[in-house]
């Protein structure tokens, strides 16, 4: 048995399979293999190996700033590091055999997929599959599997014959299923569980309908033109089909509420989600589907006035479809149909609502916004976090401006007396246009956010500068100053399909200038943590910031409205989306800085609902007791519970104290049970003697009490 260094090979056990599976997820945008995929898998990610990308990937930005002298060289000792500390850990057998087997994942196409969920004797099993494409390699990869184990000390069964294919099986700690390897028609393959095995197999020798043939996949890939590099698929209907079906065979009823969520929410009408990547020219192509039987609600299409309203120099920005109407719609359709027995009471809280604020949520606030939003880099507020600026094309600007007056006002209410924010509105005019801004104090930063109507549009950001800036922009400058007169959005935007219904676009080589020193300094840091290994690899003689930007260009993406798929297609210098994940980010930010205080007010709300619920029960509750003892109320809320432990719980009397004493012929107004501790607004809910509750200062209640000591 061969020997792995100095190291212990017991301790090599479980990273032994681990490696088997995880590996298998190194080479990122490593045609893929479909073929050897059923057509009703329900995931899919494939990539196509090295050998085939190489010569159009040559020709691509990223490739040529990985080819910089400096770069390559730091690259190549970096490795040689990682090699060193494997070697220094592992040895040089287990090393060559792990780095053998990545590259042939690097260099062939391979894929891996979710072909179904099985029920066994211990639960659901995934029947996961890995299949690599290595026709001229099949030998040498088995060996090296093999070899791994060996070295890992990994007992193995070999040789477990299926028809005309030799498996090797690997036990996997504590888990039902056994690991298995070997090779069909050319192919390398891992399969989780014998099933799967068995499947993949047949799947290949008899020639099955492949993946390509599922008209879902077929209509993502389609929409890709290039060298794919890599490609991704979820067949929705037949993941959730299959999840309803494991669901019922494990002997679990199924809430009649989720067929008619999924109904509602749309989601049994999504056909498949896609997504691929692809080689065209200096940059890639990426493209994400999301198949919709019936088609998405169509929207209007972007005008070049709406990229107008965009400045020139900006850093990131999108034009994006946006209708928080019908999203509204459709969260309260599932609502509804989640909570049939209390619609009554949902609506009477929904017009109680409009009433505290004043105008009608859905009618005049959320219909108003219009369906379109802009989101950009402001680029004469730039500081250490950007300046973002949102613009809206309202049914009814003037509606819109008095109901974000009348939701502060409703929310300044809400904040206690003795909080320490505050909040107050103002309005100021200039140039003719009314200005409004928030005030917002007792925050470590400050914030004052602002918005102003002009032309038409509602234009809000952070600051009132940004606003004033944007006016005065469209004033002065007009188109000339806007994306639509930026010489590489407009190079960039003519390789995609046209009209759209959004637009993003991102400047990547500013981005890349921004973030270079920050990833300079990660690179040293790992330089020094390396260096031990390897004292050559040095960050030193990196290029110039301008060097790496000059082979990266701007990023731009649109958005589809078709009648079948909401298609979104993007192409820049990376294999990824900078606007995306900067968008995607400050969205989340966005909505999360929305939606944090709201959730919390509403915990509270919902909070202080059940305890005057509570409190009302328990007033039921003592005069019940009252009845049948002589009109004598409980001489505790423990000798409550005692007296009907099937109707109370200590969970319900728990926060509440008891005045004792009183009887049924007692002052009405006299308050026998209150909340322990008060509320984050100081209020406190109390229960009186004639069955009344409510809620009342603590500081009056205690007054109260005091008074009816005496």
């Amino acid at each position: 048995m061969r020997r792995t260094g100095n190291n212990d090979r017991s301790t090599l056990r479980l990273p032994a399979t681990l490696l088997l599976l995880c590996a298998t997820f190194v080479p990122l945008h490593a045609a893929d293999p479909i073929e050897a995929m059923p057509a009703n898998t329900l995931a899919y990610w494939g990539w196509d190996g090295m050998d085939n990308l190489q010569p159009k990937y040559a020709q691509t930005g990223l490739a040529k700033v990985l080819a910089d002298p400096a770069i390559a060289s730091i690259l190549d000792q970096g490795w040689k590091s990682l090699r060193e500390l494997a070697l220094q850990n592992a040895g040089p057998e287990l090393t060559d055999a792990i780095v053998t087997l990545l590259e042939t994942m690097y260099r062939k196409p391979g894929a891996i997929a979710l072909l179904d969920v099985e029920l066994g004797q211990q639960g659901p099993l995934p029947q996961f599959v890995v299949c690599l494409d290595a026709a001229d390699r099949t030998d040498g990869t088995l060996a090296k599997l093999d070899e791994l184990c060996e070295m890992m000390d990994v007992a193995t069964d070999n040789r477990i014959a299926d028809g005309a294919t030799s498996w090797r099986q690997v036990p996997l700690p504590d888990a039902p299923f056994p690991l298995l390897y070997g090779a069909v028609d050319g192919r390398v393959i891992i399969a989780l569980g014998r099933s799967t095995a068995r499947r993949i197999t047949a799947h290949l020798r008899q020639q099955q309908p492949h993946l390509g043939s599922n008209p879902a996949f077929a209509a993502g890939r389609s929409a890709t033109t290039g060298t794919i590099t890599d490609s991704a698929f979820v067949n929705v209907p037949a993941l959730i089909q299959r999840g309803l079906t494991v669901f019922s065979e494990m002997g679990q009823p199924l809430p009649p509420v989720v067929p008619v969520l999924l109904q509602k929410s749309g989601i049994d009408r999504v056909r498949g989600i896609s997504y691929s990547c692809a080689l065209d020219g200096p940059g890639f192509r990426r493209v994400f589907r999301i198949g919709i039987e019936g088609g998405p609600k169509q929207l209007p299409a972007v005008q070049d006035a709406d990229i107008a309203q965009i400045p020139k120099d900006t850093n990131f920005a999108a034009v994006t479809p946006f209708d928080l109407a019908m999203w509204y719609d459709l969260f309260m359709e599932c609502v509804r149909a989640a909570m049939p027995d209390r619609l009554e009471q949902i609506d009477a809280d929904l017009q109680q609502l409009d009433k505290r604020l004043g105008f009608r949520l859905r009618e005049d606030f959320l219909a108003s916004l219009g369906t379109q939003a802009i989101v950009y880099e402001e680029p004469a507020m730039r500081t250490l976090l950007p300046s973002l600026t949102v613009v809206l094309k309202p049914t009814d600007a003037n509606k819109l401006n008095e109901c974000m007056h009348k939701i502060l006002r409703f929310v300044a209410a809400m904040i206690p007396e003795d909080s320490d924010w505050r909040l107050r509105v103002h309005r100021t005019t200039i140039d003719g246009m009314e200005l409004s801004h928030a005030v917002v104090s007792g925050l470590p930063i400050p914030v004052a956010p602002a918005w102003a109507v002009h032309d038409g549009r509602l234009y809000m950001a952070l600051h009132s500068a940004s606003i004033e800036e944007a006016i005065y922009r469209q004033k002065t400058e007009g188109a000339a100053g806007s994306l639509t007169a930026n010489v590489d959005f407009r190079a960039s935007r003519s390789k995609l399909p046209t009209p759209a219904h959004g637009v993003s676009y991102s400047n990547t080589p500013a981005t890349v200038q921004s973030l270079y020193p920050t990833v300079a300094y990660f690179l040293q840091m790992a330089a020094s943590y390396l260096g031990g290994a390897n004292p050559e690899m040095q960050t030193a003689m990196l290029p110039a910031p301008s060097a790496v930007a000059a082979h990266m260009f701007p990023d731009v993406g649109v958005e589809l409205l078709s009648d079948d798929a909401y298609t979104a297609i993007s192409y820049g210098p990376l294999p990824f989306s900078l606007s995306n994940v900067v968008l995607t980010t400050a969205a989340v930010s966005f909505v999360a800085g929305l939606t944090v205080p709201t959730i919390n007010m509403t915990r509270r709300r919902a909070e202080s609902v059940t305890t005057l619920n509570n409190a009302r029960m328990l007033s039921i509750y003592c005069s019940m007791y009252a009845d049948e003892h002589g009109g004598k109320f409980p001489r505790s809320l423990d000798a409550l519970v005692r007296t009907y432990p099937d109707d109370i719980g200590a969970e319900l009397i728990a926060g509440f104290s008891y005045v004792s004493g009183y009887r049924q012929t007692g002052r009405g107004d006299r308050i026998f049970i209150y909340q322990t501790d008060p509320d984050a607004s100081g209020q406190v809910v109390v229960a009186r003697l004639s069955g009344v509750t409510e809620r009342l200062p603590w500081d009056e209640v205690k007054r109260i009490l005091a008074e009816q000591k005496n």
